[in-house]
């Protein structure tokens, strides 16, 4: 739970550990694990992989159901 809680470069508490990851910018990327990072969405290797392989394909625009995205960021 510890790393799912922490906060990557924001000191307010009120950020999800996405949103932390794309802040630090791209000069820290790889340390993040980010692969690609785009207008819409962005792409990371899973630092605790189910197998091997996984990836996290993660939209930049919150939201509570996946069908709320628009197509450029379903598709991106």
């Amino acid at each position: 739970m510890a790393y799912i809680l922490r906060n990557d470069g924001d000191d307010s508490g009120d950020d999800c550990l996405f949103c932390g990851v794309l802040r630090v910018g791209p000069s820290r990327y790889r340390e993040s694990h980010v692969l690609c990072a785009e207008a819409h969405a962005f792409v990371m290797m899973n630092k605790f992989p189910y197998n091997n392989g996984h990836i996290l394909v993660v939209p930049t625009r919150h939201t509570a159901n996946p069908m709320e995205l628009v197509p450029a960021e379903s598709q991106a």
